[in-house]
C-alpha cells in the first residue's frame, strides 16, 4: 500500500467516525423527545385516572355527630342494635 492509499483510508475513516457521532447525537435527541412525549401522555392519563376515581366529598360520621350535637354513643348504638 502506498502513502496515498493510507492517507485516503484514514480520511475515509475520519469521515465515517464523524458521521457515526452525528447519528448518535441525533438518535439521542430523538430518543429524549420520545421519552418526554411519553412522560407527558402518562401524566395526563394519570391525572384523568385520579380525578375520575375520586369520590364526591361527603360528611363523615364524626362531622355529622358534631354538627347535630348527637351523643357520642349514637353511632355505636345504631350499629350494634340488631
Amino acid at each position: 500500500m502506498t502513502d496515498k492509499d493510507s492517507d485516503m483510508l484514514l480520511l475515509l475513516a475520519g469521515v465515517f467516525v464523524k458521521q457515526d457521532k452525528g447519528l448518535h447525537e441525533t438518535r439521542r435527541e430523538v430518543f429524549c423527545l420520545l421519552v418526554e412525549e411519553a412522560w407527558k401522555v402518562a401524566m395526563r392519563s394519570h391525572h384523568y385516572l385520579i380525578t375520575q376515581c375520586m369520590d364526591t366529598p361527603c360528611d363523615s360520621s364524626w362531622m355529622l355527630r358534631n354538627r347535630y350535637q348527637l351523643p357520642k354513643r349514637y353511632q355505636l348504638d345504631q350499629v350494634c342494635i340488631p
